[in-house]
């Protein structure tokens, strides 16, 4: 069990990194129990909390914080872990679901149990939670159902007397066998998340994709902008690096020497032509 629940937590780690989109580092730093988050550097601190700001700054996080920024509530002063357990997880919980948050709080639980194995319901959660659940609720509910039928078929074969009064070992067995099944069937249910309302995981999902689209939008602009800087800014190059290339060819000494001396001897090569034509004529 507790290799089980151990690879449990690195398990939800990468879970909630694809989910969310942070960097390992910033998930870290959301699912660090706040002991060790108070001892770490306030920089690095403050650099993965605006990334999780700016990150959650949706249409749906907008309406009930629109006129706050992140410089408004986090300064010096700010105690950095009651800022991530209440402002940051807040923020989450909105842009994301309840289901994300509820990862990174009992993957924060799953660290204290590492640390102290006397903890045991807090690993227990984690890993029935987000790992038994979601994989065996299936099989747990057929076992209890099929208990069921293994206990009706049982105290009826009982009734026909085809089991004697004396001998309830058979019957003993389907109750117990019944109520095992019952019981896990309990554990599960009572561990298993409560399904988030379509209503609410459409809207996050349409704040999202307007979100990206602006994102995009932005991008698009920026690029456009730039490509307009460049192709001037690249014409006007061209131009001075031409200006300056015939500039310096005129002015520069042994350019003029040889064009001169191309000439002069382009002169006395004329003259000594026409000087042996006159004589061939005579």
């Amino acid at each position: 069990m507790s290799l089980l629940f151990d690879r449990q937590i690195d398990n939800t780690k990468t879970k909630i990194r694809l989910q969310t989109g942070f960097s390992e580092d910033v998930v870290e730093i959301l699912v660090m129990p706040d002991d060790r988050l108070a001892e770490l550097d306030r920089e690095e601190v403050e650099r993965a909390f605006r990334i999780v700001w700016e990150r959650t700054s949706g249409e749906e996080v907008a309406s009930v914080h629109h006129s706050f920024r992140f410089e408004d509530l986090f300064d010096e002063t700010t105690d950095i872990v009651k800022f991530r357990n209440g402002t940051l997880y807040n923020r989450i919980k909105d842009y994301f679901s309840d289901f994300v948050l509820k990862e990174i709080e009992d993957t924060k639980d799953g660290i204290l149990w590492r640390r102290n194995h006397f903890l045991i319901f807090k690993g227990l959660r984690l890993y029935m939670a987000h790992h038994f659940t979601e994989k065996y609720s299936n099989n747990v509910t057929g076992l209890a159902y099929g208990g069921a039928a293994f206990l009706i078929v049982a105290i009826g074969i009982r009734g026909l007397k085809f089991i004697p009064a004396t001998k309830p070992s058979f019957i003993l067995m389907a109750i117990f066998l019944e109520f095992s099944m019952l019981l896990l069937l309990a554990i599960t249910l009572i561990y298993t998340e409560e399904e988030e309302r379509m209503d609410r995981m459409l809207k996050k999902m349409e704040d999202a994709n307007k979100s990206q689209l602006e994102a995009l939008r932005i991008q698009q602009y920026d690029i456009h902008q730039l490509t307009t800087v460049l192709v001037g800014q690249s014409a006007e190059i061209i131009k001075n690096r031409v200006e300056r290339a015939i500039s310096e060819y005129l002015t520069s000494d042994d350019h003029v020497k040889r064009i001169i001396a191309e000439e002069i001897s382009q002169k006395i090569l004329i003259a000594l032509k026409e000087t042996f034509s006159n004589e061939e004529k005579k």
